[in-house]
């Protein structure tokens, strides 16, 4: 007899299941929020490529909200940032004025402060989306008044036109950053704005026409970018402006006669550009004008004789031109510094004396000869 040996049923070992795409769906939204907010904002943007429930949620407001409180101090603004009880960033009523200061912020919700070093989040702020970007502002950003970050620490940046919500803020001072890009036309929305400084950055494109519309604007600083186009006239409307600097860039066309409405203005840099055409004589409007720079341009002509009426003009640059640096007549430039202005930009006092002995060389000869004409005799001198 064939024995029948024993045999024992062995379930076949089952392979590991595939992640579904209904994994994350049966997980509250709400739950993985809040497991991911306690990842810091530097990182946990990386994890939207998961899938698409993800993605959506880094990127609502509200995730964004949740993910700041954490990492942010409490008392970043002096009250608790992201509080529901705070209004959001809200432009106060008073912000018109032409002085630049905390007074004219009287609102009891609002506690104007100063930024003169970028933490790490006030540097991720330009390279974040629209959702955290607007949920910074309502936390810390909207309450400034001055935001001065020189040298930021960042690789990449640009002008995020979420610049255009910052409603109170006063100065805005971003010189020497690695900041790209174009100019946003939403930087004509800050209707508190005094001083804008961009200098020495990597800007290009166009000055945008609504930099026009900042009423209280006093300082524009662009110089040191690589901006095109022409200069707007819309500029010649900011009637509080007494700092005017675009030099270093490649702007071209001529020069607006509008910037002759700046009654206010003292310096007005223009050098190191591309512009071209005549000098206009509405700039003799400017009767505050301490310091013109033009030098570095294409321009050509005469210097306009109504420049003598720039009697408070100390510094004159007209060098690297194609312009004919003739000094206007005597009586017109009598009273004024026009005459060592004009010889500072390349007549040399040589050249001065050698035309000038010339002149009375030739205004004896003429002599001579009409002396001859009418008595008949030579002049002897």
């Amino acid at each position: 007899m064939e024995l029948i040996p024993n045999l024992e049923w062995h379930e076949a070992p089952s392979k590991p299941a595939k992640p579904s795409a209904t994994t994350f769906q049966s997980v509250p939204t709400e739950l993985i929020a809040m497991t991911l907010a306690w990842i810091h904002p530097r990182k946990v943007l990386q994890f939207r490529r998961i899938c698409k429930q993800i993605n959506s949620l880094l990127l609502s407001h509200h995730f964004a909200i949740l993910n700041l409180r954490r990492f942010m101090p409490l008392c970043t603004v002096g009250l608790n940032p992201l509080d529901d009880s705070i209004p959001p960033n809200t432009p106060t009523s008073t912000t018109t004025s032409n002085q630049i200061g905390l007074s004219h912020l009287t609102s009891s919700r609002f506690i104007p402060t100063v930024s003169t070093l970028a933490d790490e989040l006030d540097s991720l702020w330009f390279t974040w989306p629209p959702n955290y970007q607007r949920a910074y502002i309502d936390a810390k950003l909207g309450r400034l008044v001055e935001i001065a970050w020189n040298r930021l620490q960042i690789q990449v940046a640009s002008m995020t036109r979420m610049f255009g919500e910052l409603y109170n803020l006063c100065v805005l001072d971003l010189r020497f950053c690695p900041i790209q890009g174009n100019l946003p036309s939403e930087l004509g929305q800050m209707s508190a704005l005094h001083v804008l400084k961009l200098a020495c950055n990597n800007l290009s494109g166009f000055i945008p026409r609504e930099l026009g519309a900042l009423a209280n604007l006093q300082v524009l600083v662009l110089a040191g970018n690589h901006l095109t186009g022409s200069v707007p006239a819309e500029l010649g409307s900011l009637i509080n402006l007494e700092t005017l600097d675009l030099s270093t860039n490649k702007l071209s066309g001529m020069i607006p006669k509008e910037l002759g409405q700046l009654l206010n203005l003292r310096t007005l840099d223009l050098s190191g550009n591309q512009l071209s055409g005549y000098v206009p004589t509405e700039l003799s409007d400017l009767v505050n004008l301490y310091r013109l720079c033009l030098e570095g341009n294409k321009l050509r002509g005469r210097i306009p004789a109504e420049f003598t009426k720039l009697v408070k003009l100390e510094v004159l640059i007209l060098t690297g031109n194609r312009m004919s640096l003739l000094i206007p007549p005597l009586d017109l430039a009598r009273g004024s510094r026009l005459w060592s202005l004009i010889l500072e930009n390349g007549l040399p006092l040589m050249t001065f004396f050698m035309v000038a002995g010339f002149v009375l060389l030739l205004s004896v000869w003429h002599l001579r000869v009409l002396h001859v004409l009418f008595f008949g005799k030579p002049l002897v001198l």
